[in-house]
């Protein structure tokens, strides 16, 4: 058994009655709980670290002076000498760093599980987005057709997968920005006006005829602002001049 768990009569240097360790556990373990949910979040951040490390140091110098006079009011018999500083200062020190730790870790967490909640929802919000965009039915209608190109072997196949997956790729990404330029609100056009070129075939007559200045095309606009006329167009037929 190590000399410092002796009674408190006994007095070698720096030996320390048990009943002494288990009071200043529990203190310790105060500690440890009151860094990791008051000091931590108050103090550990850009603004205020300096405060976090300020308040360490004075709960280090705090634990040490009160371990001292519990010695003195408590253990006046103990007899000082250099490993009894050591094991009055330092205790603290791994309660405090592991609180840290523990606490950064509980924090990441919870940041970690807050980004995959909010790009959940963003993705169930782009997903919304394309169907209130575009009719279920005409992507189910286009893979049908890609679908029978594909038995066909047809050379049309590889090109019109491109404008889909071009058409996809605008409506969930692209459409995320505020602006898009009038050049590529027309490429979407285009991809969506091809694919239901495909869709219907001979059964209607497209005439895409796009007379923009250059300087024009390079103009922002809101983006999928235009695609509801041309969507009408199809559900209702006519012309958008």
């Amino acid at each position: 058994m190590p000399h410092f768990f002796f009674d408190s009569r006994n007095s070698s240097p720096g030996a320390l009655p048990s009943s002494f360790y288990f009071v200043t556990n529990l203190y310790h373990i105060g500690l440890f709980y009151f860094n990791a949910f008051f000091l931590y979040p108050l103090f550990f951040n850009r603004k205020r670290w300096w405060a976090f490390l300020l308040s360490i140091a004075v709960i280090l110098f705090f634990s040490y002076y009160l371990k001292l006079f519990i010695i003195s009011q408590w253990y006046p018999h103990v007899i000082f000498d250099e490993l009894l500083h050591r094991i009055l200062f330092f205790p603290p020190v791994p309660f405090l760093v592991i609180s840290t730790l523990y606490r950064f870790i509980v924090n990441k967490n919870e940041r970690d599980k807050k980004q995959k909640e909010i790009e959940t929802a963003q993705l169930a919000m782009k997903l919304k987005f394309l169907r209130s965009q575009i009719s279920p039915h005409f992507i189910f209608n286009v893979l049908t057709n890609l679908v029978s190109l594909a038995r066909k072997r047809s050379e049309q196949l590889e090109p019109q997968l491109i404008k889909l997956s071009e058409l996809m790729r605008y409506i969930l990404y692209e459409s995320d920005e505020k602006k898009v330029s009038l050049s590529k609100e027309l490429e979407y056009l285009r991809s969506y006006i091809d694919l239901q070129e495909m869709r219907f075939g001979e059964d209607v007559a497209i005439d895409l005829d796009v007379q923009i200045p250059e300087a024009e095309l390079q103009r922002n606009i809101e983006p999928m602002l235009l695609i509801p006329f041309v969507e009408n167009v199809f559900k209702c037929g006519g012309r958008i001049d």
